[in-house]
């Protein structure tokens, strides 16, 4: 009798596994047992970084008139943009890392300016970028070609990725160590 028993439990349990083997799955897409297990969001997400290492960018310019422009553009790995957006059913995160310049100006072999061209730099001399602040990154930096003997020019200019949206600024610095900045527009279209 016991035998029996024990023979009947065993029938029973092993009837119970081997109707657990998810034919009630086989009929279902996989993304519809993904969003009923709520899982679909956590693997229909895509996250890109752009650019996805540190860069450097150096430009030594030695001019004519005793100016020597050194300008130093990294990626700052520690800021960025986020762009974010939905296609069909995958989420995308875009990551746009800033840019830094470190700008050193020589007249006849003496410093005249030195200063980090960043977010913080801009807002100083401009109020008003603060609203355009969170959502920009440095693109470039360069060398303006309207230099004379008493100065020279700086084209610092911010853009949203993935848009005409841009921000210029000349930044005039004078043989006399002085320099100020400007905005040259204020959006592209």
């Amino acid at each position: 009798m016991k035998k029996l028993i024990s023979f009947i439990s065993l029938v029973i349990i092993i009837g119970f596994f081997l109707s657990c083997d998810g034919r009630d799955r086989v009929h279902k897409s996989p993304e519809r047992v993904l969003k009923e297990n709520k899982l679909l969001d956590s693997f229909s997400e895509e996250v890109k970084f752009f650019p996805e290492k540190a860069e450097k960018h150096i430009t030594d310019s030695i001019l004519s008139n005793n100016f020597r422009i050194q300008i130093i553009t990294t990626t700052d790995m520690n800021s960025s943009v986020l762009k974010e957006f939905k296609i069909k059913n995958t989420n995308y995160k875009q990551y746009y890392r800033d840019n830094n310049s470190y700008v050193i100006v020589h007249y006849k072999d003496q410093i005249i300016f030195e200063n980090q061209i960043n977010k913080q730099f801009i807002l100083k001399h401009d109020k008003s970028f603060i609203d355009f602040k969170s959502e920009c990154t440095l693109h470039s930096v360069w060398l303006d070609s309207s230099t004379n003997n008493e100065f020279i020019t700086i084209i610092i200019d911010y853009c949203a990725p993935e848009s005409n949206m841009c921000n210029l600024y000349e930044l005039k610095i004078t043989k006399d160590s002085a320099y100020y900045i400007q905005p040259i527009f204020d959006e592209l279209d």
